[in-house]
């Protein structure tokens, strides 16, 4: 399921669990998040782009470029997040195209559409054409756990206990918090 179809079930509780990119912002229902970890992020660049030749790339070099997105029926927040990382280095995104799945965002990035920023973990998915490059400063992204606070299930409550346990114990790591409507 989407980032957006795991909230949308959470709601309905079909789901107990949703494990999405982004911490929600806005719910219906009073729901409780984890931020699980911070993924690195990396710049996608069709091959043939002249930053594509250096080894690590400052968001700022992105300036100017035109950006595919995650939509925001796939991934709720991602469109606002690029904006306001854009922001952040020093510029407003020119958001080009917006794309419902990883091999979608590769495909129209291959084809010189734009560049994206995705997952460290999209180095392992098929990218002939894509150049995957480093930001630097790095840039990250958090992976959250969401559920219902009105949720009394006890394998639920097991499970979030064993997911808690799992996490690194950093100092600054967000505890179990609410988002209200």
């Amino acid at each position: 399921m989407t980032w957006t179809e795991q909230l949308e079930s959470l709601e309905t509780r079909q789901i107990d669990l949703a494990f999405i990119g982004l911490r929600p912002t806005h719910s219906a229902h009073e729901l409780l998040y984890e931020c699980l970890e911070h993924e690195t992020m990396l710049a996608a660049l069709s091959d043939r782009h002249p930053l594509a030749k250096k080894t690590k790339i400052k968001l700022a070099e992105l300036d100017g470029e035109f950006f595919i997105s995650r939509s925001t029926t796939a991934s709720l927040g991602a469109r606002q997040w690029l904006l306001d990382s854009c922001k952040s280095a020093g510029f407003t995104a020119k958001i080009l195209r917006e794309s419902d799945s990883l091999r979608h965002t590769i495909k129209f990035v291959t084809d010189g559409l734009g560049v994206a920023l995705l997952p460290d973990y999209a180095a392992d998915l098929p990218h002939i054409g894509v150049a995957l490059r480093p930001l630097s400063p790095p840039l990250r992204r958090e992976v959250t756990v969401v559920w219902r606070a009105d949720n009394p299930s006890k394998p639920l409550q097991d499970y979030l206990r064993i997911v808690k346990d799992l996490l690194p114990a950093a100092s600054g790591r967000p505890s179990w918090a609410p988002i209200s409507a």
